[in-house]
């Protein structure tokens, strides 16, 4: 958490620390590349962690428990690890879709992503987790268009995570 050292560095300030933002958009990141993370958590002398760690830790693991199962059991997606700002995670039974800023009302994908017409597409985590989402593809070149509505929008934090459950009959 501590970008100038491998554990606690009185010297570092406090706004140098990895915050909650920082640990959560990091680890989307690393799993979406089939990467491990490891975050170091160093205590003081006294063996106490620190309050900006803590609090760095309390708000990625807030974020974490609302999204596991986008992260938790997941496999990187083997064909790109997504195009900026996109990262996707996958299951045998469903395509995570993270974005990791803001993301605008009219998100393009243009990346290839395994969706076949009758697919659903849910949010994960948030107060409108489980909402559907409308996505239209484009067969003619291959792209994606996800509608997200403004409650979307402020409904999360950090990485806006979207669900392609494998519902299609094809």
């Amino acid at each position: 958490m501590d970008p100038f050292s491998f554990g606690f560095n009185y010297q570092t300030p406090d706004d140098q620390y990895m915050t909650g933002e920082a640990i959560v958009k990091y680890l989307v990141d690393t799993v979406s590349k089939n990467g491990n993370f490891l975050l170091d958590i160093g205590p003081k002398n006294d063996g106490s962690i620190p309050q900006i760690m803590q609090t760095g830790l309390r708000a990625a693991g807030a974020w974490i428990t609302a999204h596991s199962e986008s992260i938790f059991k997941t496999r990187y997606w083997l064909t790109t690890p997504g195009t900026d700002p996109l990262r996707y995670a996958t299951t045998a039974d469903a395509f995570y879709i993270h974005v990791n800023s803001v993301p605008n009302s009219t998100l393009a994908i243009n990346d290839p992503i395994p969706y076949l017409p009758g697919d659903t597409l849910t949010v994960v985590g948030g107060s409108m987790n489980g909402t559907v989402v409308p996505l239209d593809w484009n067969n003619h070149n291959g792209t994606y268009t996800i509608q997200l509505t403004d409650d979307v929008i402020k409904a999360d934090t950090y990485v806006w995570t979207l669900k392609l459950s494998y519902t299609s009959t094809w």
